[in-house]
């Protein structure tokens, strides 16, 4: 919402954002496929990322920036398809982000290192994020978002100059199951290790984490468009 006047029909805006939410879901699968036998002197994670890196930026700021400073059906137009090319991006960059684990970790302990940095880093930036607000207050969200983005860019291509793959931790193409084969498996999988009280509430929460980040990261969309 802009000077106390909604860009978009609330009922709409609900619409377009859980469409495009599920949208998301379909696609991440494929992408993970794709990456998994993608084979680059790069490896096959960092193409992914650093291709998406910058466009998802771009995307963040245009974002925040509506077409039509007044409430108009463009508008609604306009944010479903920046907020599609905005997630397909960034499902781009995280799901092979998060399969790059294995294949930058010789041993277990310097898997649990990087785990340890990637989860301080993202506590941080949850709290850098929090500053959104009086940064929103003083320049409007445009410029904020814009902020952050130049703010974050250099953190999303600088570990590109260390980071390297290790292919002798990939698995060869003949054991991997190709896409069909690993949805029926995961369909058919009636029982998970940990599947008692404790290991279901783990699960449950750590589903269910990615959701309330989610509401956390887009609740000021309805404050700009509704």
């Amino acid at each position: 919402m802009v000077s106390g006047s909604a860009l978009v029909p609330a009922g709409l805006y609900s619409i377009v954002i859980f469409i495009i939410r599920t949208v998301n879901a379909v696609i991440a699968p494929p992408i993970g496929y794709i990456s998994d036998r993608t084979q680059t002197r790069w490896g096959r994670r960092l193409p992914f990322m650093f291709a998406s890196g910058l466009p998802m930026l771009v995307f963040f700021v245009l974002l925040w920036t509506p077409l039509v400073y007044s409430t108009s059906n463009w508008n609604l137009v306009y944010l479903a398809v920046i907020y599609l090319l905005y997630n397909f991006t960034y499902t781009l960059n995280q799901v092979p982000y998060t399969a790059l684990l294995p294949e930058i970790a010789r041993t277990e302990h310097h898997r649990v290192r990087v785990s340890a940095w990637s989860s301080g880093a993202f506590l941080v930036g949850m709290i850098v994020g929090s500053l959104g607000g009086p940064l929103i207050d003083r320049f409007g969200y445009t410029t904020t978002a814009l902020i952050y983005a130049v703010a974050i860019l250099p953190f999303f291509y600088a570990p590109f100059l260390v980071l390297r793959e290790n292919p002798k931790r990939q698995d060869r193409a003949v054991e991997r199951l190709d896409f069909r084969q690993g949805i029926k498996l995961m369909l058919e999988k009636s029982r998970l290790p940990g599947d008692d009280g404790d290991g279901r509430l783990f699960l449950a929460g750590d589903h269910l984490h990615p959701v309330c980040h989610s509401v956390y990261r887009y609740r000021d969309l309805p404050a700009l468009y509704g």
